[in-house]
C-alpha cells in the first residue's frame, strides 16, 4: 500500500509529461491545422448564401470589356474617363457604397479625385509586404502617399497568405511606415451610407475594431462557395452596364440599390486574379466580397492557439481510453459524445470567448476520434494476430511433445 501511495504522484507526473509530449507532437506535425482546414473546407462547401453575403454585389471589367475598342481597348492603365462613366452609372442606382479595386496610381487618375460625395466611393490602395514591412503605393494620381493628405476614402488592399500560399485570414488594420491603416474592406464598411442595410447589419465591435482595433491581428475568413457562385452569376459586366437600356437599368437598379458594390477587373492583364483560397482562386473583388460577408455576419473567427487545441485533443485521447473501458456500447457512445461536446465547448470558449465555434470544434474532435478509433482498431488487429500466431505455435509444440 505504501509503495502504491508513493508511486501515485510519480505516476501522475509521468502521465502529465506524456500528455504534454503528445500535445507537442500533434501540434508540431501540423495534424490539428490539417484537420481544422479540412473542416473549414467542408463548412465552406455546405454553408448557404445568406443575407449578409446578399448585401454585396460585384461589377466586373471582363476580358471582353478590356479588349473592347469602345471601352479600354486593351490598354493599361485603364482609361480614367471610361472608369468615371462606369462609376457614375453605378452611383445612379443609389448603392450604399462603391468600392473600386483598381490600380489608380498613374497620374491621369487625378481626374477621379472629385466625384460626388454620395454615394461614397472607396479606393483600394495597392500595397506589398517586403520582409515584414508593408509598402504602400499612392492612389488617384498623387505623387506620393504623403501628398494625398490623409484621405479617409482609401483602404489597403493586401491579401495575407499562409505558408502554403493559401489566403485563409484577413486583417482589419495594418501597421505601416505611415502609421495604422484600415484595410480596403474596413474602409468600405466605414463609408456605408447611414440607414443602409450594410450599416445597420455591421456589429458595433467589428466597426470599433476597424477604426481603432489592434494592428495586424488576423481573423479567419468565413468562405462560402454558394455565395461565390451567386456573386459570379449576378455580376453585371462593365460593358453590359454601360450599354443597358433604361428598362434593363431599372432591373439592374434593384440589384445594386442599397448594396455594397465592388468594381474590379476579372481580365488576366489586371494582375488581380490569382488569390489562392481554400475553395479555388479568387479575383481581388471576390476575395474582398468574402471578407465583407464575414464581417457582416459578425466578424471572422480567432485563429486560436494550436498548442492549446493540441493539448485538449490529448486530454480527449486519455478520456476516450477511459470511456472505451465502459461495460457496454451504449455507455461508450454516451461517454464519447459527452467528452467530444464538452471539449468542443472548452475549445470554443478558449479561442472565441463564446460558443460560436462549438460546432466547428465538435467536427474537429469527431475527426480526431475517428482517427483514434482507427489506430485502436489496427492495434487490436495486431494484438489478435500475435495471439493467433502464439496460439498456433503453442499447439505445434504440444503436438510434437
Amino acid at each position: 500500500m505504501d509503495a502504491r501511495v508513493r508511486g501515485g504522484p510519480a505516476r501522475l507526473v509521468v502521465i502529465c509529461v506524456t500528455a504534454l509530449a503528445v500535445a507537442w507532437a500533434i501540434g508540431a506535425t501540423g495534424l490539428v491545422d490539417a484537420i481544422e482546414q479540412r473542416v473549414d473546407y467542408l463548412t465552406a462547401k455546405i454553408e448557404g448564401h445568406d443575407a449578409a453575403a446578399g448585401q454585396v454585389v460585384l461589377v466586373e471589367i471582363t476580358p471582353a470589356d478590356f479588349a473592347d475598342a469602345s471601352l479600354f481597348a486593351g490598354r493599361r492603365p485603364l482609361d480614367p474617363a471610361v472608369l468615371k462613366r462606369v462609376i457614375e452609372r453605378i452611383a445612379a442606382q443609389q448603392p450604399a457604397v462603391i468600392g473600386v479595386d483598381i490600380d489608380t496610381a498613374p497620374a491621369p487618375f487625378e481626374a477621379l479625385r472629385d466625384l460626388p460625395a454620395q454615394p461614397a466611393v472607396v479606393w483600394a490602395r495597392p500595397a506589398r509586404a517586403v520582409e515584414g514591412v508593408i509598402e504602400l503605393f499612392p492612389v488617384l494620381g498623387f505623387s506620393s502617399v504623403e501628398a494625398e493628405g490623409g484621405r479617409s476614402d482609401v483602404g489597403v488592399a493586401l491579401s495575407i497568405q499562409d505558408e502554403d500560399g493559401i489566403v485563409r485570414s484577413y486583417r482589419r488594420r495594418l501597421g505601416t511606415p505611415h502609421g495604422g491603416q484600415p484595410s480596403f474592406a474596413c474602409a468600405v464598411l466605414d463609408r456605408c451610407a447611414p440607414g443602409s442595410p450594410c450599416a445597420a447589419r455591421l456589429p458595433e465591435d467589428v466597426r470599433a475594431a476597424c477604426r481603432d482595433g489592434e494592428l495586424d491581428r488576423e481573423w479567419l475568413i468565413d468562405y462560402r462557395e454558394k455565395s461565390h457562385h451567386a456573386w459570379k452569376e449576378t455580376a453585371p459586366s462593365v460593358g453590359e452596364l454601360l450599354a443597358a437600356s433604361p428598362d434593363v437599368m431599372r432591373e439592374t437598379g434593384v440589384l445594386l440599390r442599397g448594396k455594397i458594390v465592388l468594381l474590379g477587373g476579372s481580365f488576366p492583364e489586371s494582375g488581380d486574379l490569382d488569390h489562392p483560397t481554400p475553395l479555388d482562386d479568387h479575383s481581388g473583388i471576390e476575395l474582398v466580397a468574402q471578407v465583407l460577408a464575414t464581417e457582416l455576419r459578425g466578424g471572422g473567427a480567432n485563429p486560436g492557439s494550436t498548442a492549446a487545441t493540441s493539448l485538449l485533443i490529448t486530454f480527449e485521447t486519455y478520456l476516450i481510453l477511459l470511456v472505451l473501458a465502459a461495460p457496454s456500447w451504449r455507455h461508450r457512445l454516451a461517454g464519447a459524445a459527452l467528452v467530444v461536446i464538452s471539449l468542443a465547448v472548452v475549445c470554443s470558449l478558449f479561442n472565441e470567448r463564446d460558443l460560436s465555434r462549438t460546432g466547428h470544434f465538435t467536427l474537429v474532435l469527431l475527426l480526431v476520434l475517428v482517427l483514434q478509433a482507427g489506430v485502436r482498431y489496427v492495434e487490436r488487429s495486431q494484438e489478435m494476430l500475435v495471439e493467433w500466431w502464439r496460439g498456433g505455435a503453442r499447439r505445434s509444440v504440444s503436438r510434437r511433445s
